[in-house]
């Protein structure tokens, strides 16, 4: 595992930041609704959410690795990107962030609880539909990571949304301490 010096992974992470968001900002431009309210706040809001993940990404070293895995978040991170989960954290500040990811374990709850402190969390899917086994395993897992961290995880409602191009699982007025 070949270390950078800081200098050059600070350098590496702010190109790739600011090429990732120039992008970002082109296509949440040319999808806004024409006269969305507070767009430049969501806007923004991503925007300031991505540069706190990527701070605690950074966390695990600057290594080529930690580089590896931090441009693969941020390849991730589109408008309408069509693989991935798209999960909604929701209710905290910024109060609605949205990550992209392949799978569920690429996304730390307790992490992101801790940097935007959300009481909502909404997960969609187009791959498939969701059924009442996946929604159990999913509360499961999410309840794992946040115990793991010494947080307790109780949502008021768990809701499955089925629908012809897009799945929605929500877990709703979570109380997460």
């Amino acid at each position: 595992m070949k270390t950078l010096t800081n200098d050059q992974f600070d350098d590496l992470i702010r190109d790739l930041y600011f090429s990732w968001s120039k992008e970002y900002r082109a296509a949440f431009r040319k999808k806004r609704p024409r006269g969305m309210y507070g767009y430049r706040i969501k806007l923004t809001d991503q925007l300031e959410y991505v540069q706190m993940d990527l701070g605690h990404l950074m966390l695990d070293g600057k290594t080529r690795e930690s580089l590896v895995r931090i441009k693969k978040f941020l390849d991730l991170q589109k408008i309408n990107l069509k693989s991935a989960l798209e999960i909604h954290f929701v209710g905290g500040s910024p109060y609605d962030v949205i990550v992209h990811v392949n799978h569920l374990k690429e996304i730390d709850f307790s992490d992101t609880h801790g940097l935007v402190g959300y009481d909502s969390i909404h997960i969609m899917r187009r791959d498939k539909r969701w059924t009442q086994k996946n929604a159990d395993k999913i509360f499961q897992d999410i309840k794992y990571d946040l115990k793991f961290d010494g947080s307790n995880f109780e949502p008021a409602s768990i809701d499955i949304t089925n629908g012809d191009e897009i799945s929605g699982l929500s877990f709703t007025e979570c109380n997460i301490d």
